[in-house]
């Protein structure tokens, strides 16, 4: 998995995990003290949280922070794509990634 789709899914959960607690993004920003913008942004994919504002935000959403990190293994991956409120490029993203993993097990296991 690279970065990019990475942090797409970190965003994903971030996203849904915001949405669970009901509360806006200008409202994890105020806890935060951040910016709206840039909550939107970490939500897009766009910026990437290091480990003090995941941990942060974890802590906000009231989840365990490894609940915002993805596993790097394709049945993590999968318990992803589902979600009906995901960004259209991230499931696109997803596909092709799962795509190429199936390709790369089924050359492995020739």
């Amino acid at each position: 998995m690279d970065a990019q789709v990475f942090y797409k899914l970190v965003a994903q959960g971030i996203r849904r995990h915001r949405k669970h607690a009901l509360l806006t993004q200008a409202e994890l920003a105020d806890r935060l003290a951040i910016s709206r913008v840039s909550v939107n942004q970490i939500e897009r994919g766009v910026q990437r949280p290091g480990l003090f504002l995941m941990a942060s935000i974890a802590l906000e959403l009231d989840v365990p922070l490894e609940d915002l990190v993805p596993r790097l293994s394709e049945s993590r991956v999968r318990t992803v794509l589902p979600d009906s409120d995901a960004d259209p490029e991230i499931k696109k993203d997803l596909h092709a990634l799962l795509a190429a993993a199936g390709g790369a097990a089924r050359r492995v296991a020739r």
